[in-house]
């Protein structure tokens, strides 16, 4: 039978055959050994250059060629038009000494680069959640969420920080903002190394000036004390400088 007219069937859940999947034979690109008792087979993606990856168990220190063999064997020989390489809920192996599927590693949606790339058009970002460009894995700009803040005195937190605006409605008096701790914003920002920055557009659209420098949270040093007058805005800059620990640069 014509190879692209065949395909192989994968179950790894022993329970049901809601994770199985069945992807034409014409896709296997490789099959390495990684262990003394695993074998993973490489289906090539529409996904750029990556691959589907599904991991085997096999009898630990059995010889991986005979089961390679049945594999290719299948591919090239058999009848039928579904071959079943491992299916955890039937128990049905295409070689005994498969016992059982570790896992199937869908594609990464990542696309990474070696090397300087140059786009002739427009680049778009899309996914169901959000739009986001990352430069070694840290969040350059994502969708922008705003933060409304009615209050005379807040706290802002890491993740309000991490939303892009906040919007603070001052009230009563003169208030202070106070920031989270140096290790929740270096958790919550991603900053992973020293030096790594992020952030905020702070408005403050009351009618009371408000003080960013409120409280002594732990890890924070703020390294200039504005206050912010009413229907004024600044931009918030959270700098790593170390472990837990971060300088917070206001700029108005």
């Amino acid at each position: 039978m014509d190879i692209s007219k065949k395909f192989i069937y994968i179950n790894n859940d022993a329970l049901d055959t809601d994770s199985s999947i069945c992807v034409p034979a014409s896709t296997v690109c490789g099959i390495e050994v990684t262990a003394s008792n695993t074998v993973i087979a490489y289906f090539k993606s529409a996904k750029e250059t990556d691959t589907t990856d599904v991991t085997l168990v096999r009898t630990d220190g059995s010889d991986p060629r005979p089961i390679i063999e049945s594999i290719v064997n299948e591919i090239n020989n058999a009848n039928n038009s579904i071959i079943t390489l491992a299916d955890d809920f039937s128990n049905k192996y295409i070689h005994p000494d498969i016992l059982s599927v570790n896992s199937i590693a869908d594609p990464s949606s990542t696309i990474t680069f070696s090397a300087d790339a140059t786009f002739s058009s427009d680049v778009t970002l899309s996914d169901s959640n959000s739009d986001k460009v990352e430069i070694n894995g840290k969040l350059i700009k994502g969708n922008i969420t705003q933060v409304d803040v009615d209050a005379q005195n807040h706290t802002l937190t890491a993740s309000e920080f991490r939303s892009g605006i906040v919007v603070h409605t001052s009230e009563t008096g003169p208030g202070a903002i106070t920031f989270d701790t140096g290790g929740t914003l270096c958790s919550t920002l991603e900053l992973q190394s020293d030096n790594e920055v992020a952030t905020c557009l702070y408005i403050n659209n009351g009618d009371q000036d408000v003080t960013l420098n409120g409280g002594t949270p732990a890890g924070v040093t703020y390294v200039n004390n504005p206050t912010i007058a009413a229907g004024s805005a600044a931009t918030l800059v959270v700098r790593r400088t170390a472990a837990n620990t971060v300088s917070v640069y206001i700029i108005d």
